[in-house]
């Protein structure tokens, strides 16, 4: 009885990773450079695992289904077909390492509405080694059935290493569109590294459009982070590593406007003098926030050969208490 039982819970499993895995794609990559216009060869698809667009039905168990199998093959390629996904942000589709998540244009997660102060869309707690690609994510701020928390992200990154996020858009979220840090109370007391955060855009998120916290190694190129609105913050890009470290982070190329906070705020207590170093902003575009950049307790850093223009207080750069922070030349019109 034992072993009928054994074989039977076996049998099980493979019936379901056979649904995951038979309708694999197996369509040439067009080697498209923003992710997700056609299925990569030997992808699994969520479609194939449970997970149904355009409907109301929750998709978690689909994504999750594709996700873990991914994981059980060693890493490979999770792929989103064009639609609209609905996703249960309480449960959180949760990553594993050396999985790649490749969405479609017009692959929409959408976060059904709640109303419990910490919740996300996809969250990675101490994994590595993952890709998330093109595609869009809809927080709840919309249809949010309370009005109090500001903790809905988007991506959470929390603990991980080697993480890239590229050309996708994260709106609408009630907290913030990613957010990366350590997460102690989850079993992740170490810093997030080598993130990187490519041609993304972020807008219409309500607390921050990217928080940086426990942190060793982040870039962030050619990302659009505009209409931050809702509650405080309200940057672009909030560095703030609380009892943490956040260092070594690089922020490029990058256009920030209309945010109801800063463009980028980096903001240490004054007691942990140590705790945000090693940042340089390059090369970046300022528009139409709050400052373009408040840095507080900073040190060994550069705010330099950026544009911008219009911000709504003067100076447009704010520096407090900091230590060896190059913010010259910088380009005003």
């Amino acid at each position: 009885m034992k072993h009928f039982l054994i074989m039977a819970i076996t049998l099980a499993f493979l019936t379901v990773y056979a649904a995951c895995v038979k309708n694999m794609h197996m369509i040439v990559h067009s080697g498209d450079t923003k992710g997700g216009v056609t299925a990569p060869t030997g992808s699994i698809d969520v479609t194939a695992c449970g997970a149904t667009p355009n409907d109301t039905t929750i998709d978690n168990a689909g994504f999750q289904k594709a996700i873990d199998s991914a994981s059980k093959l060693g890493g490979a390629t999770v792929w989103v077909p064009a639609g609209t996904y609905m996703i249960n942000v309480d449960i959180s589709v949760l990553l594993k390492s050396n999985v790649i998540i490749s969405m479609a244009s017009g692959a929409i997660l959408q976060a059904h509405k709640t109303g419990t102060d910490r919740n996300y869309v996809l969250k990675a707690l101490k994994v590595g080694h993952i890709q998330i690609l093109g595609g869009e994510i809809i927080g709840d701020r919309n249809t949010h059935t309370s009005t109090t928390g500001e903790h809905g992200m988007g991506i959470a990154i929390y603990g991980c290493d080697s993480v890239a996020v590229k050309y996708t858009t994260i709106r609408d979220c009630w907290g913030d569109g990613i957010t990366m840090s350590s997460r102690p109370s989850e079993g992740a007391p170490n810093a997030s590294t080598r993130i990187y955060i490519i041609g993304v855009t972020a807008d219409s998120n309500r607390r921050q459009g990217i928080t940086i916290g426990t942190v060793s190694g982040v870039t962030i190129d050619s990302c659009t982070i505009t209409h931050t609105n809702g509650t405080a913050p309200q940057d672009g890009i909030d560095i703030e590593p609380d009892s943490g470290t956040a260092r070594n982070v690089n922020i490029k190329h990058s256009f920030f406007a209309y945010n109801t906070g800063n463009g980028i705020e980096m903001n240490a207590k004054d007691t942990t003098v140590d705790s945000i170093y090693n940042i340089n902003v390059n090369d970046d575009n300022f528009h139409l926030n709050a400052y373009a950049g408040y840095l507080q307790q900073v040190k060994n850093s550069t705010f330099n050969y950026d544009s911008i223009a219009a911000q709504r207080y003067h100076p447009y750069v704010v520096l407090h208490n900091y230590s060896n922070v190059d913010t010259i030349p910088l380009y005003y019109y």
